[in-house]
Parts: structure tokens; C-alpha cells; sequence
């Protein structure tokens, strides 16, 4: 039983570290102007396109639905970054996921 379990959690240890490598090379295509942007953003920014309420050009009213629906203040920088790297950051949704990191951030 003991080496059955040792070998689960070597099989656990490789993904976990498969998925924070990944997560590393993807973090190194995102670009690096403003640097980090919380998942809790992130996915209000993301609620808020799903709405469908506002164009999400329209930054001022963005800020303003995000805050009321889901508490969540973002900067019109913060909206521009996540613009700029939309698709990255929206795969990188689950690839942090499942590497247990709760901010999307370049590597030091």
C-alpha cells in the first residue's frame, strides 16, 4: 500500500510540476509592460465581457460593472493589459489552475 501511495504522489509532484513549467513559458509570452494582473480581475473583467453589457472598449464603463457586479476594482491600465493579452491570459486560466497559482505574473 505504502509504495502504491508513493508512487500516487510522485504521479502528483511530475503534473504539479508540469503545469508550474508551463506556466512559466507561457508567462514569458505575455507582455511585460505593466506585469501582473490578480485572477480575481481577471475573471471579473471576464464576467463583465460575458455580460455582453457594454463594448469592452467602452474601459470607464467596464470599470464601473466590474466593481458593482463582482467587487472588484480595476484600473484602465489593468483592462488595457488584459486587452493586450487576452487569449494568453485566458488560457492561462486553467494552466494556473491546475498549477495552484491564483495570480497571472511574469517570472522574476
Amino acid at each position: 500500500m505504502k509504495n502504491k501511495d508513493k508512487q500516487l504522489n510522485e504521479k502528483e509532484l511530475k503534473t504539479k510540476l508540469f503545469w508550474e513549467e508551463s506556466l512559466k513559458i507561457a508567462l514569458m509570452k505575455v507582455e511585460p509592460e505593466k506585469g501582473e494582473v490578480s485572477k480575481e480581475k481577471f475573471e471579473a473583467y471576464e464576467g463583465v465581457r460575458k455580460s455582453g453589457q457594454t463594448n469592452m472598449f467602452n474601459i470607464p464603463v467596464v470599470i464601473r460593472l466590474a466593481a458593482m457586479q463582482y467587487l472588484v476594482d480595476l484600473t484602465k491600465e489593468e483592462c488595457i493589459y488584459i486587452m493586450k493579452n487576452y487569449k494568453l491570459l485566458n488560457e492561462l486560466e486553467e494552466v494556473t489552475e491546475k498549477a495552484g497559482y491564483g495570480v497571472y505574473t511574469k517570472p522574476e
